[in-house]
């Protein structure tokens, strides 16, 4: 869409979507005060007819923000950008896809592309999806620097709700965006910090406006044309409220309603704790040994006692001395003349309780499983037993589905910055790339793949199901081990008859070679070091490993018993 002066004016006037950015920001302030602890302390109230003002502030001052509840229910986020199977395809040819991939490697401060989306555009989907990632051009001279370096000159930036004005969307996408003109850019461009100035960008056009006594004058000097032939600005999100009009949502949004609650019934807890969550001494007293007991001496109170009249154990240096009781008095034991009263634990457990309670809630809505559930390491029950693949599966199968819209969106965000930077600079009639971030989430452990290969493998399963699953235990167990998982993978095809035991394949009648390559495979493999796997190949290997072999003679059985 483009502008005229008429329609620049009627929006810096009439901010037609004022609502939308109001809402915006307060959605935001809710988002990050859940996910990072921001404004906490402006944002408990009391609790009316029950807290006095004192006990607010007590609230108040030690109650935790929901941050760590946020990480572990978000981790699974991370899945989006560690998945396997993704590719990345820029339909150009050879000379020119390696410009693209250089650039892309290095598309500002050192981030590629993708991890750029995972460590901007992803935090913000998720604490202010109203905001924008918008693409910039560097400065001429800046420009012509990083041209020279192989570098781009187009870099993605978040615009965060708080400074933009105005926008209309269009899908994800924006017809026009207006932003608030800060005061470090206006002193930059040599303008009074105090004069009201909005920057607006079109399809056409990139403006800074000023307005003053109700006229909104375009600045010439500050009008540039835009390069890249529309609005370079997409949405953080694409999960909408159904009940509004473009109104964008964080992934977080359905569990908004149950946060509340849980930092609410944290506070109450964190409260209960300092004031009933400290055993309490007490002691039989004698009377004190300065004023006998009167609380009183020469007519003021006693510094001693305090006025009370006791004598109290105060200091380490202390000691009690009993006398010994009469014939009718009740035997006191030393060990009975003070001691502690233990604080009840009832609502401390109720509390804890209800939190985890809340805490699996929000779990169980946002993934379809219960929080806490182990994905390294052997899958457990609640009761602490193993649980079965097919289980393991019902429960991962929830989360894998959730993931899906945001590798979705986070491939999008991908392919939105890399076709623009490839069109500035290297092809201007490019048609686009194809982004896919992969679907292999690696949200079960290694066991669990390991039992569902094992069990595979027992029922008969054609080979290249067998593969696939000893391909997914390999990568599920190298996750952060690029290296292992690479000589993992060659060795599938190294070693022979990989999906049988030594035992088993014997029952085969195999030939006699591969056998003993089988065999003797682990002790041969024990013999490599790990730059000699990685630097041959399969055949190569091979040929090592049967000449390894040659000389090793089949062990023979032993005779049975008489």
């Amino acid at each position: 869409m483009i502008l005229d002066q008429t329609q620049i004016a009627a929006i810096i006037k009439d901010n037609p979507g004022n609502k939308r950015i109001v809402d915006g920001r307060n959605y935001s302030k809710k988002m990050r005060r859940h996910i990072y602890g921001e404004g906490m302390d402006t944002y408990f109230e009391s609790i009316t007819g029950f807290e006095r003002d004192s006990l607010k502030e007590l609230r108040v001052k030690y109650s935790k923000s929901n941050k760590d509840l946020f990480s572990r229910l978000g981790r699974p986020l991370d899945k989006v950008f560690t998945a396997r199977g993704g590719s990345v395809y820029y339909n150009l040819s050879e000379e020119t896809e390696k410009r693209a991939r250089l650039i892309s490697q290095d598309i500002k401060d050192g981030y590629s592309v993708r991890k750029w989306v995972e460590s901007f555009w992803k935090p913000h989907m998720l604490d202010d999806p109203f905001g924008i990632i918008f693409l910039e051009i560097a400065s001429r001279q800046e420009a012509i620097r990083l041209k020279k370096q192989g570098k781009s000159f187009v870099y993605p930036t978040y615009k965060q709700i708080t400074c933009i004005y105005d926008y209309l969307p269009k899908g994800n996408r924006l017809e026009w965006i207006v932003f608030e003109v800060g005061a470090d850019e206006k002193k930059a461009a040599g303008i009074d910090e105090k004069t009201t100035i909005y920057r607006i960008v079109d399809d056409a056009f990139d403006y800074w406006v000023e307005v003053k006594d109700d006229v909104v004058t375009v600045l010439p000097n500050h009008t540039y044309p835009n390069y890249f032939g529309e609005v370079p600005g997409m949405v953080n999100s694409d999960f909408l409220n159904p009940q509004y009009e473009y109104c964008f949502l964080s992934f977080y949004d359905e569990i908004i309603e149950l946060a509340e609650q849980f930092l609410l019934k944290g506070s109450i807890k964190v409260t209960h704790d300092f004031m009933h969550g400290f055993p309490k001494y007490s002691e039989f007293a004698g009377n004190c040994n300065v004023c006998k007991g009167i609380g009183r001496l020469d007519g003021e109170i006693c510094k001693s006692c305090n006025g009370s009249g006791k004598s109290a154990m105060v200091r380490v240096s202390d000691i009690k001395l009993l006398e010994w009781p009469s014939k009718e008095d009740a035997v006191i034991l030393p060990n009975q003349v003070g001691g502690y009263v233990e604080p009840s634990v009832t609502f401390h457990e109720i509390a804890t309780s209800d939190l985890q309670a809340l805490e699996d809630s929000m779990a169980v809505t946002l993934w379809g499983t219960q929080s806490r559930l182990r994905t390294q390491g052997m899958s457990m029950g609640s009761d602490g037993a193993a649980k079965t693949a097919t289980e393991v599966m019902d429960e991962i199968k929830p989360q894998a589905d959730r993931l899906v819209p945001v590798s979705e969106m986070a491939e999008l965000r991908h392919k939105f910055i890399l076709d623009f930077v490839i069109k500035l600079q290297i092809a201007q009639s490019y048609g686009g790339s194809s982004v896919n971030y992969g679907r292999r989430y690696m949200l079960e452990g290694p066991d669990a793949i390991w039992l569902k290969y094992s069990d595979a493998r027992t029922k008969g399963a054609p080979q290249n199901i067998l593969d696939t699953l000893l391909n997914e235990y390999n990568e599920a167990n190298y996750q952060s081990d690029p290296v292992g998982l690479a000589i993992a993978k060659k060795m599938m095809y190294v070693e022979p008859f990989v999906h049988y035991s030594a035992s088993v394949l014997k029952g085969l009648s195999p030939d006699e070679k591969d056998y003993k390559a089988k065999l003797y495979f682990s002790e041969w493999l024990a013999t490599q070091n790990e730059s000699s796997l990685l630097s041959q190949t399969v055949d190569q290997l091979k040929q090592l490993l049967y000449a390894f072999v040659e000389a090793k003679k089949i062990p023979e059985a032993e005779p049975l018993a008489a």
